[in-house]
């Protein structure tokens, strides 16, 4: 193993203007914002191989440097009307676009990570240390070497990933609707839904040395049903592809199509603090879906992507939150607070390992459509009591927190791969009750 050394650097430049505008009942916001993002890969210096300097000897990379220039214009844009013309009741609706922080379009072209080269080894000596005469190097390489070494050129290393020189930033589109009433004295309600749009989204593919995409279509399609399942399992047969012949090592980032929906709505009642207490309580339902529209172009395996292209997309978690919080005074200068929350379980994605693919090696190949089975829901209670006291310049106030008051043991993770011993068993449940006391001291 040679050692890695990789140096990154960033210039980043941004803009923002935005001014509101009142006229009457309506009120108009209206903003945008310019970021300019650049990157490059920093030389850097590799040590040699204390073990095979010959072969691996201390190399010195210049950096380098993709071009790639993120020049890009995010507008943001409100609009707020006050219905009742007394700021009971306020509906605002706006659309905003944001961008993704940091360039790291140059991180492929950096060449200098860890260089590995894989002999056969035969510990004549016996003290489990690798010595440089205990290599066979008639047989050989026992596995590919990394793609950064270049065996007639040792000293120069080399990286065969590339840079789509017109990659573009990701983008999440954002459109939103609230409506605001003051239902009563010190008391809110709150009505919204936002909808995001995520695309432009960058992937890395692999490429011929002509620089065409891989085709998906030369990945075959294997029905394959495991031959031996845990109990309590679930091992019916299922489709994944493979490909006899190896991916090349060229790759290339660039923009795909896929993008994905998310659609959110929020109710939340807000009673402001009065009479000695203040209450919060909220509700979010969530929806979203990803796909991948095209092959070859957003993806190259087909592998699970008929149960993930449409389904749900894997960064939403929870599809439903119900949360309560509040504050209390009580007698004797006694302060209570607590959170009640209850949420949607995570999906649960059965698989199941699937043999050597050709030369892709094995894969976990899912069973159901991503989100069709969840987790159970998860139901937390925290609590605090705490009590002021204050003598002159001193001031101290002892707290007891209880975590997960009810003490549930909800299950938040198995093991989901299905053809191996451990299907199933649980590897993380929810934390147990937990009793806290501080004293916090102001002088």
């Amino acid at each position: 193993m040679r050692d890695g050394v990789t140096a990154f650097g960033q210039r980043q430049f941004s803009v923002f203007v935005q001014d509101t505008y009142e006229r009457g009942r309506v009120t108009l916001d209206a903003g945008v914002r310019f970021d300019r993002q650049d990157d490059e890969a920093l030389s850097a210096t590799i040590p040699a191989s204390p073990i095979l300097p010959d072969l691996l000897p201390a190399v010195r990379f210049a950096g380098a440097d993709s071009g790639v220039v993120y020049n890009d214009v995010s507008p943001r844009l409100g609009v707020g009307w006050d219905i009742g013309g007394n700021g009971r009741t306020v509906f605002r609706a706006a659309f905003e676009r944001h961008v993704g922080q940091g360039n790291h379009s140059s991180a492929p072209l950096q060449p200098t990570g860890q260089t590995r080269l894989v002999y056969w080894w035969d510990d004549a000596d016996g003290d489990g240390l690798v010595d440089r005469d205990e290599l066979d190097y008639a047989r050989g390489l026992a596995a590919t070497p990394s793609s950064n070494y270049d065996a007639a050129r040792p000293a120069a290393v080399r990286t065969p990933a590339t840079v789509d020189p017109g990659l573009r930033n990701t983008v999440v589109d954002e459109w939103s609707l609230r409506l605001e009433r003051e239902l009563a004295r010190h008391l809110t309600l709150r009505v919204a839904y936002v909808g995001r749009n995520t695309h432009r989204v960058q992937r890395t593919f692999p490429v011929r040395a002509d620089g065409s995409l891989v085709s998906s279509d030369t990945f075959a399609p294997v029905v394959w049903a495991p031959a031996s399942c845990a109990t309590g399992a679930e091992c019916p047969p299922v489709t994944y592809f493979e490909r006899n012949e190896a991916l090349p090592a060229g790759t290339v980032l660039r923009n795909d199509g896929e993008y994905g929906w998310r659609h959110a709505v929020d109710v939340v009642v807000h009673k402001r603090m009065a009479r000695g207490w203040m209450i919060d309580a909220s509700a979010r339902w969530e929806t979203s879906s990803w796909q991948f529209p095209t092959a070859t172009f957003d993806y190259t395996d087909p592998t699970n992507i008929a149960v993930r292209s449409g389904a749900e997309d894997p960064a939403l978690g929870s599809r439903w939150i119900v949360e309560v919080a509040g504050t209390g005074r009580l007698p004797w200068g006694l302060v209570l607070s607590g959170v009640a929350a209850a949420r949607d379980g995570a999906p649960y994605e059965r698989g199941v390992t699937t043999p050597n693919r050709g030369s892709l090696g094995t894969t976990v190949a899912d069973l159901k459509r991503f989100g069709s089975e969840r987790y159970p829901a998860v139901v937390r209670v925290d609590a605090r009591l705490e009590r002021r006291f204050a003598t002159g310049r001193l001031e101290l106030v002892p707290a007891v927190e209880l975590s997960n008051l009810l003490n549930a043991n909800t299950v938040l993770a198995r093991n989901r791969v299905q053809n191996t011993p451990s299907a199933n068993q649980v590897t993380r449940i929810l934390a147990p009750r937990a009793v806290r006391i501080e004293v916090d001291i102001v002088w």
